[in-house]
């Protein structure tokens, strides 16, 4: 499969995407890791929650597209980085992006 072919399906937008006890679990997973929590944490662990419940695979280009111009490249890239050293997220050898087994467990406890 071609990359050009894996950008083209867009993340569903049909989960709630703010709803506040959908932050407050994130909130929570990011405390269980030891981690301080930003709007952009908030954000990108959203657009993969939204992802992981319609089984869809998440790259770099469709964060940056749905965070918009809020974060630089960079900072999209440091913010998964360290939520990948910390085990919330993992990275597939196809530079996709997906919520951890223990992350997800986590958040569906709360």
């Amino acid at each position: 499969m071609s990359t050009a072919r894996k950008f083209a399906t867009p993340i569903s937008t049909s989960a709630p995407r703010t709803d506040r006890s959908r932050i407050e679990s994130i909130r929570e997973l990011l405390h269980h890791y030891g981690l301080r929590v930003t709007m952009f944490r908030i954000k990108v662990i959203d657009i993969l929650l939204n992802a992981s419940g319609s089984q869809q695979v998440v790259y770099l280009d469709q964060i940056r597209t749905q965070v918009g111009s809020e974060l630089s490249s960079q900072k999209i890239r440091e913010v998964i980085r360290r939520l990948a050293f910390e085990g919330v997220l993992s990275i597939s050898p196809g530079n996709s992006f997906d919520l951890t087994v223990e992350a997800r467990s986590i958040l569906a406890r709360h």
